[in-house]
């Protein structure tokens, strides 16, 4: 016994490597299982209270609530550890009973009777200090359970304006999208317009071209059909030239073979130079024809090639404008 250890609160501390305020706070809470004993002002407390409190600790490294290590306690430690040393001590008073019975005299009964009552008030006190921590156990574990709720409405709360925020952004994204789309939609539309309307003037100047060039070609046709009527006056004037000659040749010869020969040959002359005058106009009337002819099928080519090109981008709707466009 006396070579027994013996701690203070800041030792059982160290010891423990716990803070004080806890080590203090076990202390009371359960000092119905923790031995002591006093020294002067001051409680120490033995090996057997730092077996209590490594077991106490243990406990609440299991997570285990004040009220739970408290039960575990009260299996494996049924005595009371504040009354343990009074009953240490009456077991050595019991060791000296002969002496104390023939020394203490009446007033060992009151003793007896006085400690009996220490004992029950004790006991209450112990049971009220259960209630009062399993109250406080209670208490703890509902703010733990509003401490958790609290967290989750916040966290709730959190996600909620995290999702509004994303909305709001996405809302703003899409709007931009939009607005971004409708903007090159509009611009495409004012090019299409415009191009189409380019288109637009090109036929209007294309339809106005065809108008002119039919226009010329009408007049190319009348001018050939007058030419090719005075070809057949011509042809006509020539035969009717032609037998009038003879007529006057054949006359010639009935009246005067001789003195008509030199009239004859100036006929002749005069004759082969007005056919060949004619040759020559019937001549430069076929290649006038032919650079008609030539002139117009030309034109007929560009015509239908033009319309071809007109056309084209009118077909294809809402598709690329051409990439040039031909020379009128």
């Amino acid at each position: 016994m006396g070579s027994e250890s013996k701690y203070t609160v800041i030792e059982l501390s160290d010891k423990l490597q716990v803070p004080r305020t806890t080590i203090t706070d076990w202390l009371v809470r359960y000092a119905a299982f923790i031995d002591f004993k006093v020294q002067g002002k001051r409680k120490v407390y033995t090996d057997k209270s730092v077996e209590v409190l490594v077991e106490i600790k243990g406990l609440r490294d299991q997570g285990l609530s004040s009220f739970d290590i408290e039960e575990e306690l009260a299996k494996r430690h049924p005595i009371h550890g504040e009354f343990s040393g009074a009953a240490r001590g009456a077991e050595q008073s019991s060791g000296d009973a002969p002496h104390a019975e023939e020394t203490a005299g009446p007033g060992a009964g009151t003793s007896l009777v006085r400690q009996a009552g220490n004992t029950e008030v004790a006991e209450m006190l112990r049971n009220m200090l259960v209630e009062m921590t399993r109250r406080m156990d209670e208490l703890e574990r509902q703010s733990r359970l509003n401490l958790e709720r609290s967290a989750k409405w916040n966290m709730a709360s959190f996600a909620t304006i995290l999702i509004l925020a994303a909305v709001s952004i996405f809302g703003f994204l899409m709007i931009r999208s939009i607005t971004e789309e409708k903007e090159g939609i509009d611009k495409e539309k004012q090019q299409y317009l415009s191009l189409s309307q380019s288109l637009s003037n090109d036929l209007k100047d294309e339809r106005t071209d065809k108008k002119h060039m039919e226009q010329t070609l009408l007049e190319i046709d009348g001018d050939r059909r007058l030419l090719k009527g005075e070809m057949q006056k011509l042809q006509a004037e020539m035969d009717k030239q032609k037998v009038e000659f003879e007529n006057v040749l054949r006359n010639a010869i009935r009246d005067s073979e001789g003195s008509k020969e030199a009239e004859l040959a100036k006929l002749r002359d005069k004759f082969a130079e007005e056919r060949l005058a004619l040759l020559k106009e019937l001549e430069k009337a076929k290649a006038d024809h032919q650079a008609m002819s030539s002139l117009l099928a030309k034109f007929q080519a560009q015509t239908e090639e033009k319309d071809a090109t007109i056309d084209k981008p009118v077909e294809a709707g809402n598709g690329e404008p051409p990439a040039e466009q031909t020379e009128k």
